[in-house]
């Protein structure tokens, strides 16, 4: 009995030193850091695309959130907020994204993905 408990309290220290690795190995592979990190996903293979679509509709549904829902400045103009409609399909986004960067690499390197999305898509799907 007492080798039982032994065993599950070593078990347990080295789940505890072991543990984080493969959390922080995660956070190293995160798909999308950098505005070029999310176009390769839109232009890439479909299970790869669903990233892209993933990050948008995520990024759409947070522009809601803040400007409609719940407010964080009423009154405060918004011109780059994104909020694609739920029915719309979001490889239509994906596709207007990609169009404005297409031969723009450079620019990409230097923009987050949400000034990205921000700049391809806030005309067409402004938070109204």
């Amino acid at each position: 009995m007492a080798k039982v408990g032994v065993v599950v309290r070593c078990s347990l220290i080295a789940a505890l030193i072991l543990g984080p690795r493969p959390l922080a190995q995660a956070a190293d592979q995160e798909p999308v850091v950098t505005a070029a990190d999310l176009f390769a996903r839109c232009i890439s293979k479909e299970a790869e695309r669903q990233v892209c679509y993933a990050y948008i509709r995520g990024f759409s549904d947070g522009n809601r959130w803040l400007v409609k829902d719940e407010p964080v400045a009423v009154g405060v103009p918004t011109p780059q907020a994104v909020c694609v409609p739920n029915a719309e399909p979001l490889r239509n986004a994906a596709e207007l994204f990609v169009s404005r960067f297409r031969d723009r690499a450079n620019e990409l390197q230097h923009l987050s993905p949400f000034r990205a999305l921000s700049m391809a898509l806030a005309q067409r799907y402004a938070c109204r």
